[in-house]
């Protein structure tokens, strides 16, 4: 599992998807601070179908940057 703690630009991303997965969410925190930790599930096309595949968790901050971010992807999303 990783704590984001900070986000980079990359223009040469990869911009399509290879499958579509369940993200599950929990709310947690670590020495008084909250977290929002998420995790991605194999797709059912994989060895293990809904094993844990990919797992993070966003602090105060990555959480704050992570929706500017949202908010440039997708500038007519309500608030």
């Amino acid at each position: 599992m990783a704590l984001i703690r900070k986000f980079v630009h990359r223009a040469s991303a990869h911009a399509g998807y290879r499958s579509e997965v369940e993200c599950g969410y929990a709310f947690s925190s670590q020495n008084g601070e909250p977290l929002l930790h998420l995790e991605t599930y194999g797709s059912s096309n994989r060895a293990i179908p809904g094993k844990v595949s990919q797992s993070i968790q966003l602090d105060r901050k990555a959480a704050r940057e992570l929706r500017d971010l949202i908010d440039k992807a997708f500038p007519d999303l309500p608030r």
